[in-house]
């Protein structure tokens, strides 16, 4: 039943699950005389869940969790270096935390199978943590997980990223990095990610406090390419700190906002399904975490 909602056809999640489409229509079939529910409604070469079966839907993924647990349980009795994880998380921070979380994790336990995906925001996260479609997430503490556990790693901030050789109107001279000004942000395109994500939402925030105005924005949305656009001279744009110092690191100019405005970065698990493996990679991610240079 998943794998034809994740599909969209009987075809293609046979040859998936490498059936004939025959065979997994009388799987259905069975499923739909079991349950005495009409699961799908059956189009031309498309299918789409009834009500019931939408309804039916997060239950048989909760069912899949668990017979994943299970079979992660026996794995565990070889070890914590034995089994896989998966891991999700929003796209910046699949960049920015979980890159050198995995780095480290995968040196110190190098037999377990790790898969890496993101997630388009907070909502989703909660729902794949609890349907258990995956192990753990990385995400934004500052929203809320009913019925989920979270550890904290770190604050992140944003920082302003200005094409290489900006002169800025504050010179940094008090700090290590200078402090975005109003007239800084004025003099350049502003190149940002669209409405209604976690980035953007701070960074018309960081405008607002300064009292600026962009006078052209670029939009996109691609995350990993906004140090790049401001690094070819598009515009400003502001990106998480550990991405920020990669940017001066590369020659852009880089300033901090002093807004205050930073947001609590953990990971999202279900208590119940706290292998051992899984509890060596929460150790691995918050000693990495405690371990990171420090920024603004």
């Amino acid at each position: 039943m998943v794998s034809v909602v994740e599909h969209g056809s009987f075809s293609a999640a046979a040859r998936t699950l490498h059936l004939t489409q025959p065979a997994l229509s009388r799987r259905i079939g069975a499923l739909e005389s079991a349950t005495g529910l009409r699961l799908f409604h059956r189009l031309d070469r498309t299918v789409r869940l009834t009500a019931e079966g939408e309804a039916l839907l997060p239950y048989v993924r909760r069912i899949m969790g668990v017979q994943r647990d299970a079979g992660l349980a026996v794995e565990e009795l070889h070890g914590k270096n034995s089994g896989a994880l998966k891991v999700i998380a929003l796209p910046s921070m699949v960049v920015t935390d979980v890159a050198p979380i995995v780095a480290t994790f995968h040196r110190e336990y190098s037999q377990v199978g790790l898969q890496i995906a993101a997630a388009d925001d907070s909502r989703e996260i909660a729902q794949l943590v609890a349907e258990a479609r995956c192990d753990v997430a990385v995400a934004d503490l500052e929203e809320t997980y009913p019925g989920l556990s979270c550890a904290p790693l770190r604050r992140m901030s944003l920082m302003a990223i200005f094409p290489p050789g900006s002169e800025l109107d504050d010179d940094g001279a008090e700090g290590r990095w200078p402090v975005v000004r109003a007239a800084d942000l004025e003099r350049h395109t502003l190149v940002t990610l669209p409405a209604g994500t976690l980035t953007r939402t701070i960074t018309d925030a960081l405008y607002l406090h300064v009292g600026a105005v962009p006078p052209r924005v670029v939009t996109t949305s691609q995350r990993d390419a906004l140090a790049a656009f401001a690094l070819h001279g598009v515009g400003v744009t502001f990106v998480p700190d550990v991405m920020a110092v990669s940017a001066a690191a590369a020659g852009a100019s880089v300033a901090v906002s002093d807004a205050g405005l930073t947001r609590k970065l953990g990971l999202v698990y279900r208590r119940e399904n706290l292998s051992p493996t899984l509890a060596a990679f929460m150790e691995v991610a918050q000693r990495v975490a405690a371990s990171a240079p420090e920024t603004p």
